[in-house]
């Protein structure tokens, strides 16, 4: 069975964010995992962007391992491989995979998610996520993405305010900057 991690929901200035993670580990040590993201995001003339990916991962006890992802989106499926590194502490987190495209393409991606979360009082903290993914398709800058959470969380619930921003080809043309409030609902 899943277990459910968090669901996110953002109302911002260009679209509606909304951001479903389950995870679900096979030992005890976290060694073995599946990872399932599904990102989906409506904009006020009603169009949909969506990605859906189910992560496979074994990692070492120093943090590092491999991934192999399967993915959905807008553009089509595919597959990538890579290697990833992972750690957490009691205030912060991070979480990297280099991944390349196993398909007949050149495209490699860079993905990040570091999460800061210093305790204010016994039921108070802050939160803050910064989250980074970069395509390439051979030296070709094909699409960047950041999505920034500044906020607080009290009892598995963080809300504050969330940017999102969008940066397509080698001009780095920005085509989708986007802000508002948002809350998630994290599961332990």
């Amino acid at each position: 069975m899943l277990s459910s991690q968090s669901y996110e929901l953002m109302p911002s200035s260009e679209y509606v964010f909304a951001d479903i993670q389950f995870l679900k580990p096979f030992d005890k040590q976290y060694r073995f995992t599946l990872f399932s993201r599904t990102r989906i995001e409506v904009d006020y003339e009603e169009q949909v962007s969506f990605f859906s990916g189910a992560y496979f991962s074994y990692t070492d006890k120093s943090g590092f391992g491999t991934t192999v992802l399967g993915r959905v989106n807008n553009a089509g499926a595919g597959a990538d491989f890579g290697i990833h590194f992972n750690h957490t502490k009691d205030t912060w987190s991070f979480f990297g995979l280099l991944a390349k495209d196993l398909g007949e393409s050149k495209d490699y991606s860079w993905f990040s998610i570091f999460r800061y979360r210093p305790k204010i009082n016994d039921q108070w903290r802050v939160y803050n996520s910064i989250e980074l993914f970069t395509a390439m398709s051979g030296g070709d800058h094909g699409a960047s993405l950041q999505r920034v959470r500044i906020g607080v969380e009290k009892g598995g619930y963080q809300f504050g305010f969330g940017f999102n921003w969008l940066e397509l080809g080698n001009s780095f043309l920005f085509i989708n900057d986007s802000y508002g409030l948002f809350i998630r609902k994290e599961f332990k």
